[in-house]
């Protein structure tokens, strides 16, 4: 992953436009804001909750869509308004629209940018739920999305390549 590559640069923007649109049309949450930054950053703080989406194929990159916790409450109320939860089940749905609102963004955004008419393929969406800290070493690549909303803020990272990373953003160590 090369960067700025224009490429990758137009798939972040896909993605973010995205995800501002499916806030908006699903769970009538406005973004007041998006920003990106194209250049590498040096540390990824992670958010109170965070989905990782490993895109394979052509792109080998890790999506992860990173939120503040009020933000994710926010999003999850109104995504299960007409469900009766019982106590005690509040976490669990919070990690399940995290990860489904991911799922959903990056499959819509994917669906309509072809690389080179290469295949692109993604897992499903692995949810962390600690806050972390991620130093750029140096061959990974970080690409930011930052979004604004009126509920929070959240983050969308496009990490690469994506052969460095476990699914829980650990670096994996080269055998020597």
């Amino acid at each position: 992953m090369n960067t700025p590559n224009p490429e990758f640069r137009r798939l972040m923007e896909t993605v973010g436009m995205r995800c501002t649109a499916f806030l908006e049309e699903e769970v009538s949450i406005s973004t007041v804001e998006i920003s990106y930054l194209f250049q590498d950053v040096q540390r990824l703080e992670l958010e109170y909750l965070t989905a990782l989406v490993s895109v394979g194929g052509y792109l080998q990159v890790i999506f992860a869509f990173s939120f503040e916790e009020r933000l994710a409450q926010a999003i999850t109320k109104a995504y299960t308004a007409e469900l009766e939860l019982e106590d005690g089940e509040e976490e669990f749905y919070l990690e399940e629209t995290v990860g489904d609102l991911s799922n959903i963004v990056l499959g819509n955004s994917l669906k309509y940018f072809q690389i080179q008419e290469k295949a692109i393929t993604f897992q499903p969406p692995i949810v962390i739920t600690q806050a972390k800290k991620i130093t750029r070493d140096k061959q990974a690549k970080f690409l930011t999305a930052k979004l604004k909303t009126q509920e929070g803020i959240m983050y969308i990272y496009c990490i690469g390549p994506g052969e460095i990373f476990d699914n829980q953003l650990n670096y994996i160590a080269e055998e020597k």
